[in-house]
């Protein structure tokens, strides 16, 4: 019985070695067409055709209503770029099949004559939940075993991991970094959405500046996968990062279209409010629910017309601050009133001609700067959040207004009379008038149409314009799950604050 039990033994690691052994030296993908199909015929495994490359030998990548497919020019020039650059990312658009993609290469790595010498690990981030990454590793056991079940013998699986001769595989929500802190020899390191993690940029915690501890150590590659999320986020940070190690690739909707996109398909897509972001890598579209596209579109085009026009010192303006408390940022919107312009078209026009948000500013350097563009620009009034009372006292020390502006404000509502009969430098009580705000705002831009911004000095702006949320009460969104990740709202709240100028004050 012993014997017999050997001998079974003895067979199948046997078998698994055969298995192995068929896909450890071939190549992931032949680019060019001619060879691939002559190699496909002519690599035989138990007389079946298609054991040229590791894609074709496990199968195909199949997409339901498209059939099997190749892998596309965009998917090879990426994965072309690994034979030279250890640290990748890619700016892509929903369903261009990078994911699956990276699946297969992480298979292929496994099975790879060179990773079976000694143990490694393949770590996969993913989004927060525990099931996503349960759901990518069951697609990648689906790939391994789809054309060749006899392939199971040789893969050990669980629900979030999958052993590969000595290759472990495994994949982690992106809240349970500690688990990847301690891996002995990580080869490869795939951060799947990366974008949509729940970390601000500078957090030590920050799943990229975790793994990138890795690099002297065993030197993976590290490969970031994201369509874009929020501004401010982790992707839109990269972008700005003057020590930004990563090749970054940008591949919209076009590459797809009649590959792995039906152009039918795609313009349907167009008609969603996400579609700039989810197809055509623009941070933020489509996620929040207060500013319509074509209104902030008017807008940019209004202010497009108008940059070559300077602003001019005799004109009425108001400026908006938002003061920097906990991680916020200082936010700044300036606006320029044309009451009449050349083009009648732009009579009555909100010139927003800049809005920008200062991140750790000092506190004494920020009153020097309001104190500046007030007299520099001629700024008539100054509304601020109601919330910093020592900084309104410091501006209006240094202007010569009456520091005491609680009792000018009792005074003010016991004659129902407006806070500009009394000051310049203006509170706004958010509480109170938080509502108000977001109407006005959506009024001058939804239903005026008078408002004109100038993307290039205001680009901050237009952003938290577009993933900018109102609760169901009607305020300001600014819950951790909706602004996360360093989308902070300061130039947009700087901006309601501003437009009060044009209500009655």
């Amino acid at each position: 019985m012993l014997e017999n039990h050997l001998e079974t033994l003895n067979t199948q690691i046997a078998k698994r070695n055969e298995y192995s052994k068929l896909l450890e030296d071939i190549p992931f993908w032949i680019d060019d067409r001619e060879e691939h199909a002559r190699l496909f015929d002519a690599s035989t495994y138990n007389g079946e055709p298609g054991f040229c490359c590791f894609t074709h030998s496990v199968g195909l990548p199949l997409k339901p209503g498209f059939g099997k497919l190749p892998w596309f020019d965009y998917q090879i020039q990426f994965n072309h770029a690994k034979l030279s650059h250890k640290y990748l990312r890619v700016i892509k658009a929903t369903g261009l099949g990078f994911s699956e993609v990276e699946l297969y290469f992480i298979a292929y790595l496994a099975f790879t004559n060179s990773n079976r010498r000694k143990p490694c690990q393949i770590p996969i981030l993913t989004g927060p939940r525990i099931d996503i990454a349960m759901q990518l590793i069951d697609r990648l056991y689906n790939i391994i075993t789809q054309r060749l079940p006899q392939l199971s013998e040789v893969v050990e699986k669980t629900n979030t991991r999958i052993r590969v001769n000595n290759a472990t595989i495994e994949a982690f929500p992106s809240h349970h970094i500690d688990a990847v802190r301690a891996l002995p020899n990580p080869i490869y390191i795939l951060l799947d959405e990366a974008d949509f993690f729940p970390y601000e940029y500078d957090d030590p915690n920050n799943p990229i500046r975790v793994v990138e501890r890795y690099i002297p150590k065993s030197d993976p590659w590290i490969v970031l996968v994201s369509t874009p999320n929020l501004p401010g986020g982790l992707y839109e940070r990269l972008d700005s990062d003057p020590n930004n190690r990563y090749l970054t690739f940008r591949f919209n909707y076009e590459w797809g279209l009649n590959k792995i996109y039906d152009p039918a398909q795609i313009e349907e897509a167009k008609k969603s409010p996400s579609f700039e972001r989810e197809y055509n890598l623009k941070y933020g579209y489509g996620v929040g629910n207060i500013f319509n596209e074509s209104w902030i579109g008017t807008a940019l085009l209004k202010g497009e017309r108008l940059r070559g026009i300077p602003v001019s010192y005799l004109t009425k303006k108001a400026m908006g601050l938002d003061p920097a408390h906990g991680s916020s940022k200082f936010g700044i919107t300036k606006v320029e009133y044309l009451k009449y312009a050349a083009d009648e078209s732009f009579n009555n026009t909100k010139r927003v001609y800049f809005s920008k948000g200062y991140d750790r500013e000092q506190y004494e350097d920020m009153v020097d700067l309001c104190y500046k563009f007030i007299k520099e620009d001629n700024i008539g009034y100054t509304f601020i959040d109601g919330s910093q009372p020592e900084f309104i006292r410091s501006l209006k020390s240094r202007i010569g207004e009456n520091v005491d502006y609680e009792e000018l404000i009792k005074r003010a509502e016991k004659y129902n009379a407006p806070l500009s009969d009394y000051m310049t430098i203006i509170p706004v009580l958010n509480q109170k008038e938080g509502i108000d705000l977001i109407d006005a705002a959506k009024y001058w831009l939804g239903q005026s149409k008078t408002v004109a911004i100038d993307e290039v000095s205001a680009s901050p702006l237009v952003s938290e314009m577009r993933f900018a949320k109102q609760k169901e009460t009607g305020q300001l969104d600014k819950t951790p799950k909706t602004v996360s990740m360093g989308g902070t709202l300061d130039c947009l709240e700087s901006f309601f604050y501003a437009m009060k100028y044009f209500k009655k004050i």
